[in-house]
C-alpha cells in the first residue's frame, strides 16, 4: 500500500545493530487537500471479495520483525489472510501443513535462506504435484538477482526496500495466473 509514497528500508550488520530509515514525500498542504484527505479512507488498496470466493492466504517468510508487521499489517488491511515464518525452515514446516495460494519469501533469512527453502519445497512439489506460487523479496536488486530468484523456482520478484503497491499488484497479478492455471476460485 503506497499511499503516501513511501519506502522503508535498512541496514543490518551483525554484533554492530540495525539501521532503520523512512521516507515520506511531504509537500505543504492547502486547505483544499486537507479537506480532500480527511474524506478518503488511509486504506486505498483494498480488494473486495466476491461473494462464493475465499480470501487468498499468504504466507509471509521474513526474519525482520518490523519489515513482517509493517508487511503483515497491509496485506491484511489489502484482504489478504497471512501467516508468518520468521525463517526458511519455519516457512517450510508451515507450507508443509497446506492451505497457502502464495509464499512472499525473503532471499536473505536464518537456518536455511530464501533459496534453500524455496528448493526444498520445489522438491517436495515434483514429488507430490502441486504448485504454489514463490515470489521473492530481496534487497539485491540488479538483473543477475532476479535471474536467480527465477532460476531457482521463483514465480515472481519484488526488490527492497518494498514499494507496496507494487507488491499488492505482483501478488494480485501472480494469484491471478495461478487461479486461471488451476482453474480455483481465489479473489482478487
Amino acid at each position: 500500500m503506497n499511499v503516501w509514497g513511501g519506502a522503508i528500508t535498512f541496514i543490518s550488520e551483525e554484533g554492530a545493530g540495525s539501521t532503520f530509515t523512512f521516507t515520506l514525500p511531504l509537500a505543504e498542504a492547502t486547505r483544499e487537500s486537507e479537506a480532500s484527505l480527511a474524506t478518503k479512507p488511509l486504506s486505498t488498496e483494498t480488494f473486495p471479495v466476491p461473494a462464493g470466493e475465499r480470501i487468498p492466504r499468504l504466507l509471509l517468510a521474513e526474519d525482520d520483525p518490523t519489515i513482517r508487521k509493517i508487511l503483515g499489517l497491509m496485506l491484511e488491511r489489502s484482504n489478504y489472510e497471512i501467516d508468518f515464518a520468521e525463517d526458511g525452515q519455519k516457512a517450510i514446516e508451515m507450507w508443509e501443513q497446506g492451505g497457502y495460494d502464495l509464499v512472499l519469501m525473503d532471499v536473505q533469512m536464518p537456518r536455511l535462506n530464501g533459496f534453500e527453502a524455496t528448493s526444498v519445497i520445489r522438491d517436495q512439489e515434483q514429488a507430490n504435484g502441486g504448485h504454489t506460487p514463490i515470489v521473492a523479496m530481496t534487497a539485491h536488486a540488479g538483473k543477475e538477482d532476479e535471474e536467480r530468484c527465477f532460476a531457482a523456482g521463483m514465480d515472481a520478484y519484488i526488490p527492497k526496500p518494498v514499494d507496496f503497491e507494487k507488491t499488492l499488484q505482483v501478488i494480485g497479478e501472480t494469484l491471478k495466473n495461478i487461479k486461471k492455471a488451476q482453474g480455483r476460485t481465489l479473489a482478487p
